[in-house]
């Protein structure tokens, strides 16, 4: 194994560690004392990969939100509908987080702590003007195919489809609610009245 691959390999292990570890005692619950332990690492260890637990949180925050940056364009040149491609856009999301779902609690606390840590609102937001971007791409394919009237506002029907999404996301974590039912049924519900 390449000393690059041994380094890609350690951020692995702390991220993963941190992912638990935040999950269980919240970000500010946790010592970097605990990370170590968690990770099987020292603590000089910690700091040769990451300067700060700030630092370690953004490359979390990173980890989750780039999951479906692949998907991302390889539907924005997939055929079918703008509806379609979407419907299966939301399919994957619905995957990843049911399988992130520990992860659940670091996001939440994440968006609060991105009020007060301007690199990691950036952070945060860069991915959601992200996803905005998507979504106004598959919806403007659709509207120059002619899927949608032209009136059709693209950047509204873009928003009001992340907005949906998320906060679909955020109402499973919280109440519990599954969202393998949640997400796909409320989307296809605002998609298919487009």
């Amino acid at each position: 194994m390449s000393r690059e691959d041994v380094s890609e390999a350690r951020v692995g292990q702390i991220l993963e560690a941190a992912g638990k570890l935040f999950s269980k005692k919240g970000i500010d619950g946790a010592s970097m004392s605990d990370l170590s332990v968690e990770a099987g690492l020292s603590k000089a260890s910690l700091y040769h990969y990451f300067k700060s637990k700030e630092e370690i949180i953004e490359a979390l925050v990173h980890r989750i939100f780039s999951c479906d940056e692949s998907w991302q364009k390889e539907l924005v040149e997939a055929s079918g509908t703008a509806v379609e491609r979407l419907e299966r856009y939301v399919e994957g999301v619905v995957e990843l987080v049911d399988e992130t779902q520990i992860l659940f609690p670091v996001v939440l606390e994440s968006f609060a702590r991105s009020t007060r840590a301007p690199s990691l609102f950036q952070c945060i937001s860069g991915y959601f003007e992200g996803y905005l971007k998507f979504f106004t791409v598959i919806l403007e394919q659709g509207k120059l195919r002619g899927e949608f009237s032209e009136s059709f506002n693209v950047e509204e029907a873009a928003l009001a489809v992340l907005t949906q999404i998320e906060g679909c996301i955020m109402i499973s974590g919280i109440t519990g609610r599954d969202v393998k039912a949640l997400l796909p049924q409320t989307v296809r519900y605002l998609l298919h009245r487009l």
